[in-house]
């Protein structure tokens, strides 16, 4: 795993700063009074800065001290937190407590910040992907499909087709799933919907850190990445893995590059590939990134076409943008089309479905 970032007090600052005003507020009332302060705090920045390198050390601070106070640590900061108390405490007064916290257990919080990964699995985000994997169907050559995730994390996204959406004109996948996504249509274009008959026959999640949902500190894990306030997402999360549970698929341990090219050597004949991934790319450099598309370019080079969904920040190449996009990027002979379907919410929500490409024209 990477050396942690050691990156210089004036840098992790900004970083906190930036966190609060561009995240955090509106969202986050304690995260937002929190990172202001952290900004300000020479010895709790010098804590900060044990995250490991390409991780945001923000999320990964307030992940940590969240991951210990659900693990049942007593601390009066716990009166404080949504997910802790039903009548929280004024999030003006938390600074204290959380300083008091960060320094009581600090060896507990280096550990967490040299060993895990911001590696939140927001399923709300599978409402945005929909659309996108309807497109998809309508251009493969199949109704059934072999399915890899880059940046699985947990693997509950490659479950997305055993859930229920509701995007108020329309609705798709089984109601007696018990997980309902809602998702807001902006601008009244419609979303195209799978078809009854797509089947994925072989669902395949990678990541350089997989978590095991058997295993009670990856679950809380990924719980203590949820920001406090945001419950709806925490109910989330435990139906999507109480389904997980239900219906495990594999993960698989390594970097993209090292991974991919053996499972899509051994796809079998007459599946489409779908590849996918959400708020991965930005994780990774330009570089890396080139380098994955020209593996997919040489792989399609036999005829068989690759489908690649990506949504977030970052594009498949190219530097990370100012908006939420997706794209689906197709590979077929050598060469590569690349169409922007959506702007979408960063954990779900909405969708401002665009479905067209470069020039224009929509790849239906």
């Amino acid at each position: 795993m990477s050396t942690s970032s050691r990156v210089s007090h004036t840098d992790l600052a900004r970083l906190f700063d930036q966190f609060a005003l561009s995240e955090a507020r509106g969202a986050s009332p304690l995260y937002f009074q929190l990172a202001q302060e952290v900004a300000k705090d020479e010895e709790i920045l010098e804590l900060a800065s044990n995250t490991l390198r390409s991780q945001p050390p923000p999320n990964m601070l307030f992940g940590a001290v969240h991951f210990l106070l659900l693990r049942g640590i007593t601390h009066p900061l716990s009166n404080f937190y949504s997910s802790l108390s039903d009548s929280p405490a004024p999030a003006a007064d938390a600074y204290p407590h959380f300083r008091n916290f960060c320094l009581a257990h600090r060896n507990e919080i280096k550990e967490l910040l040299a060993t895990r990964l911001v590696q939140t699995n927001e399923v709300s985000r599978c409402s945005s992907l929909l659309p996108a994997f309807a497109v998809v169907e309508r251009l493969s050559d199949g109704h059934h499909w072999f399915m890899v995730d880059i940046g699985a994390s947990a693997g509950l996204n490659l479950n997305w087709d055993r859930y229920s959406y509701d995007f108020g004109r329309s609705r798709w996948g089984p109601v007696e799933s018990g997980l309902d996504l809602v998702c807001e249509v902006r601008r009244g274009n419609a979303v195209p919907l799978p078809s009854p008959a797509l089947r994925i026959d072989s669902r395949v999640g990678i990541d350089i850190n997989p978590l095991d949902l058997g295993e009670a500190d990856d679950r809380l894990w990924l719980r203590a990445l949820i920001w406090p306030e945001q419950r709806e997402r925490a109910v989330r999360l435990s139906k999507a893995i109480e389904i997980f549970q239900r219906n495990p698929v594999k993960l698989v341990r390594g970097e993209a590059l090292e991974v991919l090219p053996n499972l899509l050597n051994n796809a079998p004949p007459g599946l489409a590939i779908c590849l996918f991934s959400s708020f991965t790319l930005n994780q990774i450099s330009v570089e890396v990134r080139d380098l994955l598309a020209a593996f997919l370019r040489e792989f399609s080079h036999d005829g068989r076409k690759v489908f690649f969904l990506t949504l977030g920040g970052a594009t498949l190449s190219g530097e990370a943008g100012q908006e939420i996009e997706l794209w689906l990027n197709v590979f077929e002979r050598g060469s590569i089309r690349k169409h922007r379907l959506a702007l979408c919410a960063p954990h779900g929500g909405w969708v401002d479905w665009l479905g067209r490409d470069d020039s224009g024209g929509r790849p239906q």
